[in-house]
C-alpha cells in the first residue's frame, strides 16, 4: 500500500543539496542541428547559439529562441518572442531574415522540405521555397504540429486534443491531454501534459507504446525516443527508448543529467544538472557554455484573461532560520492558497536571510506545530538533513519528505477550503481562475533543483497559454533560482503551459491540478463582513472558531477572557465616502454570541468605547450609536471583557451614512422617476455651482447605504451626469464637497438601471 500511495499521490519537491544544483536560466542545453553544427540554448529556451566544433556564434538573445530551432537544408529556423510580437527567423550565410511576424504564433515545426506554423488563421504549411502551400483553419494557434510520412497533418489543439487530418478530410481526435507531437517514418510521438509519452502507428492511429515519466521527449529519425526521467533519490537521468530494443539509461549511474541529445560523432550528450554544462562520454573537447546574458524576465505581451492577487512566500527564505525549506514547495503553495482567503492569523517571525532580514507572516506554520479549527498539526515529517519537523510540512510531507497529493487536499479542506483533484486540463485551470480561485499544481519543471517535481500555485493566465504562477522557490526564468540574493522574485512569475513557447520557462508536465476554493473576499465599503478585505482577525489561530451561519452565511467566534490584554481581536475597516455622521451597527449571530463585548471605535476626536451585551441582540443588528467619522476610521473588538468564560462573536459591521435615506428633507421636487430600463446616463443640475477652486463630488448610494457610484462636477460648473450598469431600484444622491452653498438635500431616484 505504501508503494502504491507513493506512485499515485505524491510528488516530492526539492532534494538534498538543492542549493548547489544549476537553475534553469543558467543551464546550457544542446540540440543537434545536423550538418556538423550544434545548437545551444539555455534551460529556459532563451537565446540561440551555433557551435561548429571550434567557434561559437550567437544567433539570438531573445526569449524562446532556443525552443523551436532546427536546421532546414543550409538554414537555421527559430522563433523569437520579442517585446510586442512573435516572429519566425531564418539564419543563413551569416544573415538573418524575419519570415513571419504576428502578435501570437506557434512554431516553426519541421516538416519534409519545409516547415509548419500556426497563428489565429490556422495551421500554415510552408514549402521548400518558403511559400505557403496549404492552410488548415481547424488548427488555429495549435502549440505543436507535424506531417507523417503518409502526408497526414497531426496537431495539438489549444485544449490539448491530438488530432490527425488526411488530405481533404476533416481532422479526427486521436488522444486527449497532449502537449506536443513529433513524427519520423512509421511512428508519431505524442508528448502528454501529464509528463508521459505515447508512440502511435500513423496508419491505424493506435498507441503502440507508452513511456511513463518521459520529460520533454525527443524523437530521433530512427524512431528512438530520448527523454529525461526524474529519480526517487532527487537526481534525474537521460534514457533512450526503442520499440525493439527496450528502455535503457544513456547517462552514467550517479550523474544527474537532463535534456539528452544524440550528436553525430559525439553520441549521447546531456546537461549535467550539477554544473549546468554539456556532458557526454564521447566528447573529446568540451562543448562551451551558452554565453551569459543580461538577466531580464520576459514580460507578458497582452492583458491577462484572468489574474488574482495572491500573497507569496518563499519556501526557504520565509521559513524559520533553523529550518531548511528546500522540500517545502507543497506546504508553501497550499499556505499561499489558504492565505489568499485570509484563513490563518499572522504569526510573524524574523528571517535573517537575505540580509538585513525581514518579517514573515506565515513561515512559522510550515515547520512548527500549531492548531486551527480543531485540527492539530503535530505529525512529524521528513525534511532535508534527515530532520523531522511538524506543522504544515509534517502534515503534508510525512515520511516521504515531499508533498503527498492526498494530504495537500486534506490540508486545504481542514483549513476551510473546498478541494479535490481536478486532472490536468487547460479548461479546468481557466475556469477556476475566472472564478477568482487559485489552483495548486503538482508540476515538473526541468530542472527544479534535482527534485521529483515542483508544487506551484496558478494565479492567472493569458490567451497565448502563458500562465501566472506564485512559485515558492522563486522565478525560474532568472538566474539564482531559490537563492537568497534573488529574494523576493517568486510572485506572479510568467511560465509557459506545456507545449507552448511564449519566451518563458516551459512547464515540463502538469501532473495534477488541486482545487482550492472558498468564498472570495469582497472589497469593503460601508458594510464590512468577516469575508471582506476590510476585516482582519489577529491572535493565536487555535482560539478562532468558524461557523456557517450569521450575516451572509459565516462568522468567527472566540472565548472571552477575564484578564487583559486582548489575546484575540478583530478590526473592521470600512471605506467611508466622506467625513460626516454615521450610524454604526454590528450584526450579532443567533448562536455563539453570549458575552459582553467592548467595542472601540476610532473617531476624529479619539477612540470611543462602547460596551455591548451580544446575548441581548442575538440574530440581528445591534446599534453602537451615531458618531462623527472620517475616512480611515475603524472598529475594534478584543476578547477581554473582564469576565471570561462566554463566547464572543465577530461578524459584520455597518457604517450607515446619515442623510442618504428617504426622509423629511427629500421632498417631491427632489424625486426623479426614470423609465425602466434606463439607458445612457442621468443628467442632473446642482442647486449651486461648484466653488471655483474645488470640484463637487456627487455620491450615489442604495437604500442600505452602500456606495454604488459617484461623479465629479468640475469647479464652477453646476451640471453633471451619473451612469453605469446598476439594476433598477431606489438610489440616493448627495453632494459631499465643493458645493457653493453646502450640501444639498438628497435626491431620490426611483427605478432605472444606470
Amino acid at each position: 500500500m505504501i508503494g502504491a500511495l507513493l506512485l499515485t499521490s505524491v510528488l516530492i519537491s526539492g532534494g538534498g543539496n538543492v542549493a548547489t544544483r544549476a537553475d534553469p536560466a543558467g543551464m546550457t542545453v544542446v540540440q543537434d542541428a545536423g550538418g556538423g553544427m550544434i545548437l545551444l540554448t539555455t534551460g529556459t529556451g532563451r537565446g540561440l547559439a551555433m557551435w561548429d566544433g571550434s567557434s561559437l556564434e550567437v544567433l539570438s538573445t531573445e526569449p524562446g529562441a532556443g525552443r523551436n530551432a532546427f536546421l532546414l537544408r543550409d538554414a537555421i529556423l527559430f522563433k523569437e518572442c520579442a517585446e510586442g510580437s512573435q516572429r519566425i527567423v531564418v539564419f543563413s550565410d551569416g544573415r538573418r531574415e524575419v519570415l513571419i511576424e504576428r502578435d501570437i504564433l506557434c512554431g516553426p515545426f519541421p516538416s519534409p522540405g519545409g516547415f509548419l506554423y500556426s497563428d489565429a488563421e490556422g495551421l500554415h504549411v510552408i514549402g521548400p521555397d518558403f511559400g505557403e502551400t496549404a492552410l488548415l483553419p481547424d488548427a488555429a494557434l495549435c502549440p505543436s504540429a507535424c506531417l507523417d510520412d503518409a502526408g497526414s497533418l497531426w496537431f495539438v489543439d489549444p485544449e490539448g486534443g491530438l488530432l490527425a487530418a488526411r488530405a481533404g478530410c476533416s481532422p479526427e481526435i486521436v488522444l486527449e491531454g497532449a502537449a506536443g507531437v513529433q513524427s519520423c517514418p512509421g511512428v508519431v510521438l505524442a508528448r502528454m501534459v501529464d509528463g508521459s509519452a505515447r508512440l502511435i502507428y500513423p496508419a491505424t492511429r493506435r498507441v503502440s507504446a507508452t513511456i511513463e515519466d518521459a520529460l520533454l521527449p525527443r524523437l530521433l529519425p530512427d524512431g528512438t525516443v530520448l527523454y529525461t526521467r526524474l529519480l526517487p533519490d532527487g537526481r534525474s537521468e537521460c534514457r533512450a527508448f526503442t520499440a525493439g530494443g527496450g528502455d535503457v539509461a544513456i547517462s552514467p549511474l550517479g550523474v544527474s543529467a537532463s535534456r539528452p541529445a544524440m550528436v553525430p560523432g559525439l553520441g549521447p550528450v546531456w546537461t549535467d544538472t550539477q554544473t549546468g554544462l554539456p556532458a557526454g562520454p564521447g566528447m573529446e573537447r568540451p562543448i562551451p557554455a551558452f554565453p551569459a546574458m543580461d538577466d531580464v524576465a520576459p514580460a507578458g505581451r497582452s492583458a491577462p484573461e484572468a489574474e488574482i492577487d495572491v500573497p507569496w512566500m518563499h519556501q526557504r527564505w520565509d521559513t524559520p532560520d533553523s529550518f531548511n525549506g528546500s522540500w517545502s514547495c507543497g506546504p508553501s503553495s497550499c499556505m499561499m492558497a489558504a492565505q489568499y482567503y485570509d484563513r490563518l492569523t499572522p504569526d510573524s517571525i524574523w528571517c535573517s536571510s537575505p540580509s538585513p532580514g525581514h518579517w514573515s507572516s506565515w513561515g512559522r506554520y510550515i515547520p512548527e506545530e500549531y492548531a486551527f479549527l480543531g485540527y492539530a498539526y503535530d505529525i512529524p515529517g521528513l525534511s532535508p538533513g534527515d530532520v523531522w519537523v511538524e506543522g504544515a510540512h509534517g502534515f503534508i510531507c510525512r515520511d516521504a519528505g515531499g508533498a503527498y497529493w492526498s494530504y495537500m487536499r486534506l490540508f486545504l479542506e481542514q483549513t476551510g477550503l473546498y478541494s479535490e483533484w481536478a486532472g490536468t486540463s487547460w479548461g479546468t485551470l481557466t475556469s477556476e481562475l475566472e472564478s477568482s480561485w487559485p489552483v495548486v499544481c503538482s508540476s515538473t519543471i526541468d530542472y527544479s533543483g534535482g527534485s521529483y517535481g515542483h508544487i506551484i500555485l496558478f494565479t492567472g493566465y493569458y490567451a497565448d497559454r502563458t500562465v501566472v504562477v506564485n512559485d515558492p522557490y522563486g522565478d525560474a526564468n532568472l538566474t539564482g533560482w531559490g537563492q537568497s540574493w534573488r529574494y523576493p522574485n517568486g510572485k506572479a512569475c510568467l511560465y509557459d503551459w506545456p507545449g507552448y513557447n511564449n519566451g518563458h520557462l516551459e512547464i515540463g508536465a502538469v501532473n495534477q491540478l488541486i482545487l482550492a476554493r472558498h468564498d472570495v473576499r469582497v472589497e469593503p465599503d460601508t458594510l464590512v463582513d468577516d469575508n471582506s478585505q476590510g476585516f482582519g482577525k489577529r491572535g493565536p489561530c487555535q482560539f478562532w472558531h468558524e461557523e456557517d451561519s450569521g450575516w451572509d452565511g459565516g462568522f468567527w467566534w472566540t472565548w472571552a477572557t477575564a484578564s487583559p490584554p486582548d489575546t484575540c481581536f478583530a478590526k473592521w475597516k470600512p471605506v467611508l465616502p466622506w467625513p460626516g455622521e454615521y450610524e454604526v451597527c454590528v450584526y450579532i449571530p443567533a448562536y455563539y454570541a453570549s458575552a459582553a463585548g467592548i467595542y472601540r471605535l476610532s473617531t476624529p476626536s479619539g477612540t470611543v468605547t462602547v460596551p455591548l451585551d451580544q446575548g441581548s441582540y442575538a440574530g440581528g443588528w445591534a446599534p453602537l450609536g451615531t458618531f462623527t467619522l472620517q475616512p480611515g476610521d475603524s472598529l475594534y473588538l478584543g476578547d477581554w471583557n473582564g469576565q471570561g468564560g462566554e463566547r464572543l462573536a465577530f461578524d459584520a459591521a455597518r457604517f450607515h451614512p446619515l442623510g442618504l435615506s428617504a426622509g423629511p428633507g427629500a421632498g417631491a421636487d427632489c424625486v426623479l422617476r426614470i423609465a425602466n430600463p434606463c439607458t445612457g446616463s442621468i443628467e442632473f443640475t446642482l442647486p449651486h455651482p461648484s466653488l471655483p477652486s474645488s470640484p463637487s463630488v456627487v455620491v450615489l448610494a442604495d437604500i442600505s447605504g452602500r456606495i454604488v457610484g459617484s461623479c465629479t462636477v468640475p469647479p464652477g460648473s453646476s451640471g453633471g451626469s451619473l451612469g453605469g450598469d446598476m439594476p433598477a431600484g431606489i438610489y440616493f444622491a448627495l453632494i459631499v464637497e465643493g458645493a457653493g452653498q453646502g450640501a444639498s438635500a438628497p435626491a431620490v431616484f426611483l427605478g432605472g438601471g444606470y
